[in-house]
Protein backbone atom coordinates (compact mmCIF):
# COMPACT_ATOMS: atom_id res chain seq x y z
CA UNK A 1 0.00 0.00 0.00
CA UNK A 2 1.74 3.15 -0.97
CA UNK A 3 0.37 6.55 -0.08
CA UNK A 4 0.92 9.90 -1.48
CA UNK A 5 0.12 12.86 0.99
CA UNK A 6 0.10 16.43 -1.50
CA UNK A 7 -2.16 18.35 0.66
CA UNK A 8 -1.62 22.10 1.72
CA UNK A 9 0.52 22.66 -1.77
CA UNK A 10 -1.52 24.95 -4.08
CA UNK A 11 -1.76 22.08 -6.53
CA UNK A 12 -3.17 23.71 -9.75
CA UNK A 13 -5.13 22.31 -12.34
CA UNK A 14 -1.76 21.97 -14.55
CA UNK A 15 -0.23 20.02 -11.76
CA UNK A 16 -3.25 17.31 -11.55
CA UNK A 17 -2.72 17.04 -15.52
CA UNK A 18 0.87 15.80 -14.94
CA UNK A 19 -0.38 13.64 -11.29
CA UNK A 20 -2.66 11.92 -13.93
CA UNK A 21 -0.22 11.26 -16.18
CA UNK A 22 2.35 9.99 -13.33
CA UNK A 23 -0.61 7.55 -11.99
CA UNK A 24 -1.07 6.25 -15.46
CA UNK A 25 2.56 4.81 -15.09
CA UNK A 26 2.52 4.11 -11.29
CA UNK A 27 0.79 0.60 -10.36
CA UNK A 28 1.90 1.30 -6.42
CA UNK A 29 0.23 4.59 -5.60
CA UNK A 30 -3.39 3.20 -3.84
CA UNK A 31 -4.04 6.40 -1.15
CA UNK A 32 -4.02 10.04 -2.58
CA UNK A 33 -4.32 12.61 -0.16
CA UNK A 34 -5.37 16.10 -2.27
CA UNK A 35 -7.06 17.90 0.59
CA UNK A 36 -6.87 21.64 1.16
CA UNK A 37 -5.76 22.41 -2.79
CA UNK A 38 -7.46 25.46 -4.91
CA UNK A 39 -7.46 24.09 -8.04
CA UNK A 40 -8.14 26.79 -11.09
CA UNK A 41 -11.40 26.51 -12.26
CA UNK A 42 -10.62 27.49 -16.06
CA UNK A 43 -10.40 24.28 -17.14
CA UNK A 44 -13.83 23.28 -15.12
CA UNK A 45 -11.26 20.42 -13.27
CA UNK A 46 -11.54 17.99 -16.20
CA UNK A 47 -8.20 16.45 -15.36
CA UNK A 48 -9.39 14.75 -12.57
CA UNK A 49 -11.82 12.65 -14.71
CA UNK A 50 -9.10 11.63 -16.78
CA UNK A 51 -7.14 10.35 -13.30
CA UNK A 52 -10.53 8.60 -12.41
CA UNK A 53 -10.86 7.01 -15.36
CA UNK A 54 -7.40 6.16 -16.45
CA UNK A 55 -6.26 4.82 -12.97
CA UNK A 56 -7.24 1.43 -11.72
CA UNK A 57 -5.33 1.34 -8.91
CA UNK A 58 -6.42 3.99 -6.69
CA UNK A 59 -8.12 3.09 -3.67
CA UNK A 60 -8.69 6.28 -1.90
CA UNK A 61 -9.15 10.00 -2.87
CA UNK A 62 -9.16 12.72 -0.48
CA UNK A 63 -10.31 16.13 -2.19
CA UNK A 64 -11.50 17.46 1.09
CA UNK A 65 -11.23 21.23 1.59
CA UNK A 66 -10.70 22.12 -2.10
CA UNK A 67 -13.41 24.90 -3.07
CA UNK A 68 -14.65 22.30 -5.59
CA UNK A 69 -18.26 23.29 -6.50
CA UNK A 70 -21.50 21.26 -8.30
CA UNK A 71 -19.77 21.61 -11.34
CA UNK A 72 -16.51 20.03 -10.04
CA UNK A 73 -18.70 17.57 -8.71
CA UNK A 74 -20.51 16.72 -12.31
CA UNK A 75 -16.79 16.09 -13.51
CA UNK A 76 -15.71 13.90 -10.82
CA UNK A 77 -19.48 11.83 -11.35
CA UNK A 78 -18.28 11.15 -14.64
CA UNK A 79 -15.11 9.88 -13.86
CA UNK A 80 -16.59 7.61 -11.17
CA UNK A 81 -18.82 6.09 -14.05
CA UNK A 82 -15.51 4.27 -15.34
CA UNK A 83 -13.22 3.67 -12.36
CA UNK A 84 -14.30 0.61 -10.73
CA UNK A 85 -11.25 0.37 -7.87
CA UNK A 86 -11.80 3.50 -5.87
CA UNK A 87 -13.42 2.49 -2.19
CA UNK A 88 -13.17 6.04 -0.40
CA UNK A 89 -13.83 9.28 -1.91
CA UNK A 90 -13.87 12.48 0.29
CA UNK A 91 -15.00 15.44 -0.62
CA UNK A 92 -16.08 17.02 2.46
CA UNK A 93 -15.81 20.85 3.52
CA UNK A 94 -16.14 21.94 0.05
CA UNK A 95 -19.27 23.99 -2.01
CA UNK A 96 -21.03 20.95 -3.74
CA UNK A 97 -24.50 21.99 -3.75
CA UNK A 98 -27.63 19.11 -4.05
CA UNK A 99 -27.16 19.03 -8.00
CA UNK A 100 -23.72 18.36 -7.38
CA UNK A 101 -24.28 15.55 -5.34
CA UNK A 102 -26.89 14.24 -7.30
CA UNK A 103 -24.02 13.92 -10.11
CA UNK A 104 -22.24 11.93 -7.72
CA UNK A 105 -24.99 9.63 -6.07
CA UNK A 106 -26.04 8.97 -10.30
CA UNK A 107 -22.51 7.85 -11.43
CA UNK A 108 -22.49 5.53 -8.08
CA UNK A 109 -25.88 4.25 -8.84
CA UNK A 110 -25.41 3.75 -12.65
CA UNK A 111 -22.86 0.94 -12.20
CA UNK A 112 -21.19 -1.53 -10.14
CA UNK A 113 -19.29 0.95 -8.08
CA UNK A 114 -16.49 -0.56 -5.36
CA UNK A 115 -16.77 3.04 -3.39
CA UNK A 116 -18.15 2.05 0.46
CA UNK A 117 -16.78 5.23 2.22
CA UNK A 118 -18.32 8.52 0.88
CA UNK A 119 -18.31 11.88 2.84
CA UNK A 120 -20.07 15.06 1.51
CA UNK A 121 -20.07 16.64 4.96
CA UNK A 122 -19.59 20.32 5.43
CA UNK A 123 -21.01 21.18 1.93
CA UNK A 124 -24.14 22.94 0.50
CA UNK A 125 -26.24 20.07 0.41
CA UNK A 126 -30.43 20.55 1.74
CA UNK A 127 -33.07 17.84 2.13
Amino acid sequence: MAKLDLSHNCLTSNGMGILSHALKLNPYLTHLNLENNRFHKGDKFYKITVMLQSNKILKSINLSKCSLESEDAEVIGKGLLENDTLTSLNLSKNKIKAEGAAYIFDALRGKDSKVKVLDLSGNNIKN
